[in-house]
């Protein structure tokens, strides 16, 4: 079985706290291991190339010792004798052939070309590729086969076409009953079940040989080796390049490498690092829709770090120098947010409450929050709480006349505020309760015309208070009362 790609989404996250580093990094080629250009002619071929793609060079001595093993078993499916026989026939031997001179054991991770020759371990890969390979030289017919996790291959023969699971020394013509052995008056049958074929699709041999890279590719990201993995991904790019089938996901698979890595490296806190390799990557290759995401990201994640550290001018210099390749939609969103944050570090930099809400009401006029709905709706809410600071602070002294004469300079400055206007309130209640105390210990104290004098003094600052206005009547009453 092919192995399946490991994928990691990345995740934007404000990230509050964390040490924002940098370090001496040594990137990813994004260059290929080798470059094929060969157009397949000769059967051995396909043999060529994936050992390239096993990351064994053809000129080293283990791959001069692999295409030696396979010549060997080219002569023999090559024969006289071996070409003699019918067609189909000559099809199911070359399979029980391979399990005679290479094939030994099966491995589901095992899709080098050369450590099949050199210890006879495969998969479905590596052995549908030898399959491949000998057939043509057989002058046999024959196409690989891709589901989401399996090749296979399909031979045809007779103008009929049969299935080959190359993973079974009986898989030829699967489903179909084989004579294994005979003892005596029985004899003994093996039936090889058809594997999970749904989904299967039809792919060229470049694009066959190429999953022995995807398969590295992927072993190596489980184990984050990106150093090797995302160069075997660069190499089957640029191998499918001009592959017009529908299957090619070169592109797709490189996306995912890079950005398995640039989560690796924001893992470490690395968060420019990993821009600046998201940058390389576009210089060298461009974009595509998937790796986009993953770009935004990266520099959401580098600015937030900037802003977090309080070093704007770097936190925008950094969108600016990438406005191109930044989605519009977050340039914006990573504008907003410069803007917002830097603002509220100058803000609380002033420590006139004045001077702070002259400083909000000139920011609304910039032009990120005339564009912006949410800006200006953060910068109201900032204003507004600045007045209630002012008020707080004022309300603090204990001149609770005096705060709720801020509440209303703020009301007649800032608009209807809901919040301006409970301060308000509040503050001419403490007054109210303030006062009433004090007329209370004066008329407990039987005090009755001080008691009267000091309501009287609170109403005059603050008349509409019910609180206070009950005070006068009851202590009226009692004088009047008294002088009769």
């Amino acid at each position: 079985m092919m192995i399946a790609r490991k994928i990691l989404m990345v995740v934007s996250v404000v990230l509050l706290g964390i040490c924002f580093c940098f370090a001496e990094q040594a990137f990813p080629s994004l260059e290929p291991i080798a470059e094929w250009n060969e157009d397949f002619s000769e059967p051995e071929d396909i043999i060529k190339a994936g050992l390239v793609f096993s990351e064994c060079s053809i000129e080293s001595e283990s791959g001069h010792a692999c295409l030696e093993q396979y010549r060997l078993l080219e002569r023999t499916v090559t024969s006289k004798d071996f070409m003699s026989l019918p067609e189909k026939e000559r099809a199911e031997k070359i399979l029980s052939q391979m399990y005679s001179d290479v094939l030994i054991q099966y491995e589901s991770g095992q899709t080098r070309i050369d450590t099949m020759f050199e210890q006879g371990t495969y998969n479905c890969v590596s052995s549908s590729l030898l399959y491949m390979a000998l057939c043509k030289a057989a002058k046999i017919s024959v196409k690989a086969q891709r589901t989401p996790l399996h090749l296979f291959c399909t031979v045809t023969v007779q103008g009929s076409r049969i299935d080959v699971e190359t993973t079974n020394p009986l898989g030829f013509e699967p489903g179909v009953k084989k004579n294994v052995s005979k003892s005596g008056n029985s004899t003994r049958y093996a039936v090889i079940p058809k594997a999970n074929y749904s989904g299967r699709h039809e792919v060229s041999d470049k694009m066959a040989v190429s999953l022995v890279a995807r398969n590295l590719t992927s072993s190596y990201m489980k184990a984050n080796n990106f150093e090797r993995a995302v160069p075997l991904a660069v190499t089957r790019l640029v191998f499918l390049q001009d592959e017009k089938d529908t299957a090619n996901d070169s592109r797709q698979d490189l996306d995912t490498a890079c950005t398995n890595y640039v989560v690796y490296l924001q893992k470490k806190n690395l968060f420019f690092d990993a821009l600046s390799w998201a940058d390389a990557l576009v210089d060298r290759w461009g974009s595509s829709v998937s790796f986009q995401k993953t770009y935004d990201n990266a520099i959401y994640n580098c600015i937030v770090g900037f802003c977090n550290a309080d070093d704007y001018e770097n936190a925008e210099e950094c969108l600016e120098d990438r406005k191109n390749r930044v989605s519009a939609k977050q340039k914006d969103e990573l504008e907003e947010a410069i803007f917002l944050q830097k603002t509220n570090y100058r803000v609380k930099a002033i420590t006139n409450y004045d001077q702070a809400i002259a400083f909000l009401n000139q920011e609304l006029g910039n032009p990120v929050a005339k564009r912006s709905q949410n800006v200006r709706k953060k910068l109201t809410e900032t204003i507004e709480y600045t007045w209630l600071k002012k008020i707080d602070s004022i309300a603090a002294s204990g001149d609770y006349i005096k705060a709720a004469a801020c509440a209303d300079s703020a009301l007649a400055a800032f608009g209807e505020s809901a919040k301006l206007r409970n301060a308000k309130r509040q503050n001419l209640y403490n007054h109210s309760v303030t006062v009433h105390n004090a007329f209370a210990k004066l008329a407990n104290e039987k005090k009755y015309d001080e008691a009267l004098e000091e309501v009287d003094k609170g109403l005059e600052v603050n008349p509409s208070s019910d609180i206070l206005k009950k005070d006068k009547r009851s202590v009226e009453a009692i004088i009047k009362k008294k002088s009769r």
